[in-house]
């Protein structure tokens, strides 16, 4: 947990998206105002041929002080079976989130967050979840 109220630049592996009117080195003097940790759930997916990521769309409520946000993978839980596990080799995994949209004027926020896991023919079915983290910072 951060005590400093003021806030490292972020890493470059995150999804950044930030305030038109802002420069990059601007992003020294932010301080973090909150955090959200919402979940994807990925119900009953079949991969296709392709390995075509499953997309679960997530909607947010952005504080209005908001300038700077980022958005990164916090965890995941992906398996084979619907509702219990089924032991299985996969083949192909992964998992990340995007910042689709974020309208300021409404102080909504849209995610895309996509998941992925296949066995080496793709046909089996597999559920899971996808935890993000979504802070937001200010001056």
């Amino acid at each position: 947990m951060l005590n400093s109220s003021i806030i490292e630049p972020v890493p470059t592996p995150r999804a950044v998206i930030k305030h038109s009117g802002l420069s990059e080195s601007y992003a020294d003097g932010f301080k973090l105002l909150s955090t959200a940790h919402p979940r994807a759930d990925f119900i009953d997916k079949i991969s296709e041929k392709g390995d075509k990521f499953a997309i679960v769309p997530l909607e947010l409520v952005v504080p209005k002080e908001t300038k700077y946000i980022t958005a990164y993978v916090n965890g995941h839980d992906l398996h084979f079976g619907q509702k219990t596990y089924v032991e299985r080799p996969f083949a192909h995994m992964g998992v990340f989130v995007s910042i689709h949209e974020w309208n300021e004027r409404n102080n909504e926020l849209f995610l895309y967050v996509y998941a992925l896991l296949r066995d080496i023919n793709g046909d089996d079915p597999w559920t899971g979840h996808v935890d993000v983290a979504v802070s937001y910072y200010g001056v």
